[in-house]
């Protein structure tokens, strides 16, 4: 017979706290890594994976609205003349025969006696009849012309005759076969180059004369036509390879300690069980452990993560390349008057203004503008190879930006572009 329940054992004595282990950090150093922890967690970031696949379709957005219409490009020089072909040589004048002396004229013979006339002989159609050919002498006469012969051979040229009378207009002839092609003849002689034709107008200077009044940058404006109609939505593009697994999340914050609960009924004294085993601090020893934690969902500040802030600052960077001017530079707007409507507020924090070619001598200087109003501190010198002029200022959305130059040197080169960098907002 089994006997009564024992009472509960007493609770093993708590076994002594593991040493905290080492941060992920202090385990790289002690596997090679120098540096900062900063340094080491940049290093974590993996190289960016292959495109991802193509994600479903989403539904049709709103129209956007036209971008600025592109400037017209600078006329191209005239090309230069292409050289005289060269004459070709004139054919040999086949020799002339010398004209034959005039014989002397023979005596006069005497004149015989007249011949008995003869019996008329039978004509060619009647010989036709005789030797068999049945018809009407008009369908004898069709049947005398052949097929037409081939193409003859090229005859010698002859020497020109005299223009004869024109004759009268003959009946069109039956097509003959085309004939061989003939053989190349002797490149001709190089003939004189003629004089070089006068340099023609420029499209501009064809403008004034038709009657535009205006300058040259002016003429260019009025180029450019109204806005084009919204072109049709392209085909849907091919749908990418899955991109590689990101990186995995930093871990978050234990939740709140939920409230406590309601006591629950006193329960029935177990019996007292076995003697526990000693207590343990290593992985190894904790048995009926989970194979796998479930993570749940969390929150972090910014602040809590190490350098999180400066990396998120890395992607905040924005650059413009403004093309204001591709002929030659002159004070004022350049070749987009209307300027940029910026889509977004952005503090620009730097600024270059480049060249194509350099003015001859002196000095180009240009400024940033906001709204037509000149941005103070953003002034700077174009050069082939600029500084960057640096500072902050601040556009909203809406605000339009326009590159204006200031000043040119003595006979200015061509292109200006300003290379903008700053930061959304």
């Amino acid at each position: 017979m089994e006997g009564p329940q024992g009472p509960a054992g007493t609770d093993g004595i708590d076994g002594t706290n593991g040493v905290d282990g080492a941060s992920a950090y202090a385990i790289a150093v002690s596997e090679g890594f120098v540096g900062t922890e900063a340094e080491w967690l940049e290093t974590l970031v993996g190289p960016e994976g292959p495109q991802g696949l193509q994600g479903i379709q989403g539904e049709t957005g709103a129209t956007g609205d036209q971008g600025i219409q592109g400037i017209q490009g600078p006329k191209g020089d005239k090309g230069d003349t292409g050289d005289q072909g060269i004459q070709g040589i004139q054919g040999i004048q086949g020799v002339k025969g010398d004209t034959g002396e005039q014989g002397v004229p023979g005596a006069d013979g005497t004149n015989g006696t007249n011949g008995t006339d003869g019996v008329d002989g039978d004509s060619a159609f009647q010989v036709a009849v005789t030797n068999g050919f049945v018809g009407t002498e008009a369908e004898w006469l069709t049947s005398l012309i052949g097929p037409e012969g081939p193409e003859g051979l090229q005859g010698i040229q002859g020497i020109k005759g005299d223009t004869g009378d024109t004759g009268p207009q003959g009946e069109q002839g039956i097509q003959g076969e085309q004939g061989l092609q003939g053989a190349q003849g002797i490149q001709g002689i190089q003939g004189v180059p003629g004089n070089d034709g006068a340099d023609g107008l420029s499209a501009y200077e064809v403008a004034v004369a038709e009657g535009f009044v205006g300058t040259e940058s002016e003429w260019l404006n009025s180029l450019v036509g109204p806005q084009g109609e919204q072109g049709i939505q392209g085909i849907q593009g091919v749908k990418g390879d899955t991109g590689d697994q990101g990186i995995q999340g930093v871990k978050g914050d234990t939740g709140d300690v939920g409230p406590q609960g309601e006591q629950g009924i006193q329960g029935v004294e177990g019996p007292e069980g076995p003697e526990g085993p000693a207590g343990t601090t290593t992985w190894a020893g904790i048995t009926d452990k989970p194979s796998t934690f479930t993570p749940s969902t969390h929150t972090h500040a910014i602040s809590d993560v190490t350098n999180l802030q400066t990396t998120l600052d890395k992607y905040k960077k924005e650059s413009i390349v403004y093309i204001q001017t591709l002929s030659n530079r002159a004070t004022g707007l350049g070749e987009i008057p209307e300027g940029v409507e910026m889509p977004f507020a952005m503090t620009i924090t730097s600024v270059k203004y480049k060249m194509g070619t350099a003015d001859a001598s002196g000095t180009t200087t240009v400024e940033l503008r906001k709204n037509g109003s000149a941005v103070s501190g953003t002034s700077g010198t174009a050069s082939t190879s600029p500084s960057a002029v640096t500072g902050s200022w601040s556009f909203a959305a809406g605000d339009v930006l326009t590159v204006y130059t200031t000043a040119v040197g003595t006979t200015p080169g061509k292109r200006l572009t300003a290379y903008i960098v700053g930061e959304k907002v």
